[in-house]
C-alpha cells in the first residue's frame, strides 16, 4: 500500500474504528437563544442582530462521548499491587441477561456560519460542518459467556445477537430560514445537503451457542450484513477473504469527494404562550445517504461444531489447537457486491419550554428523543438561565442511563461585536472522567454587525443587554412595521 493509501487508512480507521473520544446531547444549548449555534437545536430561533458571522473552523467545535452502562473505574479495579485488571464482578452483576448496551462517540466542527436579518420578520443563515458520529452496540451476553462459561446454558440456544457497529463521516451544508409568523409564534426549517466522506455500517448481526446436553459438542452460527464505503474487499475461490484496503486517493480527494451524497430536513417551532412561558420543538435531521463510491456490501454466514480441545498428558500440550484454528477460518463464506446503499441519520426530537422568573433568570425544562440505529436514546434537563448585560449563564442536570450526576454548565460572553461561548452537559464527567458515562462539550466565537441598542441603559449594542420586556416591546414594535 502506498504512502497516500496507508494515510487515508490510518485517518478512516481513527474516525470509524476509535471509541476515543467524542455524543450530541447539547441539552444547555437549546435555550441560549441569542446564540447563533442554538439554531442548530431549533432552526426556527433568530437573533436580535442584523448580522452574525462564525469564526471560521472556530464558530462551533463540539465533542462528546456516551456509554450505557460502564465507567472507566466500573471496568477496572486497582489491586493491592497497583495494577490495574478488569472488574468482571461489576458485568456479572450490573448487566441483564439478552439486553443490548452501547458506547457512542462524536466530533462536529462548523467550517463556514453567517445569518443575516431579511425583511425585519425573517432571518436567513447558512454553514458548512463535518459531522463524525461512531457507536457500537452489543450484546451483554457476548460479555458473560467467557466470564461464566457455557455450563448454565447446556442444552440450550445461548444467543448472542445484537453485535453492531457504526462509524459515519460526513460533510453537511444547510441553508435555514426562520420567520417570525406573529408576535407570539416564530418557525424554522432547513435543508441540509449530505456529502458523505467514510461509511462503515452492520445492518444485522445474528450469533448464538448451543451446547449438546449428550455429548457437549459445541455449535455456533452466525450471519451479518456490513456495508462499508470507501472499501475494495477480494475473495478467493471460497469465498475466504483476501483483502480489505481503502482505495488509493490523496487526502484532498477524500477530503473533497462529492459523489455520496444525501438530504436532510430539520424544523423547528417556538411559541409565547404567555408573557413568561415560551414553548418550542424541534425536529432535526430526518435524512439518508446514498453511499456510491467505492461501496462493499459483505454478508456473511458461518456454522462451527467444535468438539473441544485433545489434551495430552505427556507433551501436557493440547494436540488440535492449530486444526480447530483452520476450521473456524474455514467455517465462513463470503458473498461480495459493489452496489450503492443507504444510511439513514438518527433523528432527534426536542421537546420543552422556558419560564421567566425574573428580567434576569429563566428556568427551562428540556426533554430530548433520539433514534439511533433502531435504539430510544432519552434526556430530560432541567435547567436555570441567568443573563446579566453581556453575560448568560446556564447550569442545568441531565438525566440519562438512569444516572442524575451529570451537571452542565455553560457561558456565552457577547459583546455587541464579539462573542464566545463554551457549554458541556457534564462538566463533572470532563474532569472527573474515571467516573462519568456521559459528558460533552461545545464552544465557538462569533462576530456580530446591527445589533439593537438598550435605550434604557445607553450601552452598546449587544441583545444580551436587554431583558425580556424591552425584548418584547421591540418585537411588537417591529411587527407594526
Amino acid at each position: 500500500m502506498s504512502m497516500k493509501n496507508r494515510t487515508i487508512a490510518a485517518m478512516v480507521g481513527i474516525l470509524l474504528c476509535r471509541l476515543a473520544i467524542v455524543a450530541q446531547n447539547d441539552m444547555g444549548l437549546y435555550f441560549i437563544r441569542d446564540l447563533p449555534q442554538s439554531a442548530f437545536l431549533n432552526p426556527a430561533h433568530q437573533i436580535p442582530c442584523r448580522v452574525f458571522v462564525g469564526i471560521p473552523a472556530l464558530s462551533s467545535i463540539h465533542a462528546g462521548y456516551d456509554n450505557s452502562l460502564f465507567t472507566y473505574n466500573d471496568a477496572l479495579i486497582r489491586t493491592p499491587k497497583d495494577s490495574l485488571i478488569p472488574n468482571f464482578d461489576f458485568f456479572l452483576t450490573h448487566s441483564r441477561k439478552g439486553k443490548i448496551e452501547f458506547l457512542r462517540t462524536e466530533f462536529e466542527i462548523s467550517l463556514i456560519h453567517f445569518g443575516f436579518k431579511l425583511k425585519k420578520r425573517y432571518y436567513v443563515s447558512f454553514f458548512i460542518r463535518d459531522r463524525v458520529d461512531v457507536g457500537l452496540h452489543y450484546p451483554i451476553n457476548l460479555i458473560r459467556l467467557p466470564l461464566t462459561g457455557n455450563a448454565p446454558y447446556i442444552g440450550e440456544t445461548y444467543r448472542m445477537d445484537g453485535l453492531r457497529v457504526f462509524g459515519t463521516y460526513f460533510r453537511e451544508w444547510a441553508l435555514g430560514l426562520s420567520k417570525v409568523v406573529n408576535p407570539r409564534l416564530t418557525i424554522g426549517a432547513r435543508a441540509q445537503l449530505l456529502f458523505g466522506k467514510a461509511n462503515l455500517h452492520t445492518y444485522y448481526n445474528n450469533l448464538y451457542l448451543y451446547t449438546n446436553p449428550d455429548i457437549y459438542q459445541l455449535e455456533a452460527s452466525s450471519s451479518l450484513q456490513l456495508n462499508a464505503s470507501p472499501l475494495v474487499v477480494t475473495t478467493d475461490g471460497n469465498n475466504q477473504l483476501q483483502s480489505a484496503e481503502i482505495p488509493q486517493m490523496s487526502i484532498t480527494s477524500f477530503l473533497l469527494n462529492r459523489k455520496n451524497k444525501g438530504l436532510a430536513l430539520s424544523a423547528g417551532i417556538m411559541y409565547q404562550y404567555t408573557d413568561e412561558i415560551i414553548l418550542e420543538a424541534s425536529l432535526l435531521d430526518m435524512g439518508i445517504i446514498y453511499w456510491q463510491y467505492v461501496p462493499v456490501r459483505i454478508q456473511e454466514k458461518a456454522r462451527f461444531n467444535h468438539d473441544g480441545f485433545r489434551y495430552n498428558p505427556v507433551t501436557r500440550e493440547f494436540e488440535n489447537v492449530q486444526q480447530t484454528v483452520d476450521s473456524v477460518l474455514q467455517s465462513y463464506t463470503l458473498s461480495v457486491s459493489d452496489k450503492g446503499y443507504l444510511t439513514a441519520l438518527s433523528p432527534k426530537l426536542y421537546m420543552g419550554g422556558t419560564y421567566q422568573l425574573s428580567p434576569w433568570l429563566q428556568a427551562g425544562i428540556l426533554l430530548r428523543n433520539e433514534l439511533y440505529h433502531n435504539r430510544l436514546n432519552t434526556g430530560l434537563a432541567p435547567s436555570l438561565h441567568l443573563n446579566y448585560k453581556a453575560l448568560t449563564v446556564v447550569a442545568n442536570i441531565t438525566y440519562i442511563h438512569r444516572s442524575l450526576i451529570n451537571p452542565g454548565l455553560g457561558i456565552n460572553i457577547q459583546t455587541h461585536r464579539f462573542g464566545f461561548y463554551a457549554i458541556s452537559d457534564n462538566v463533572y464527567g470532563l474532569f472527573k472522567y474515571k467516573s462519568m458515562r456521559y459528558t460533552n462539550v461545545r464552544l465557538g466565537f462569533n462576530l456580530f454587525w446591527g445589533c439593537p441598542r438598550s435605550k434604557a441603559q445607553g450601552l452598546p449594542p449587544c441583545p444580551a443587554y436587554e431583558d425580556i420586556p424591552q425584548k418584547r416591546s421591540r418585537l411588537k414594535e417591529l411587527q407594526g412595521r
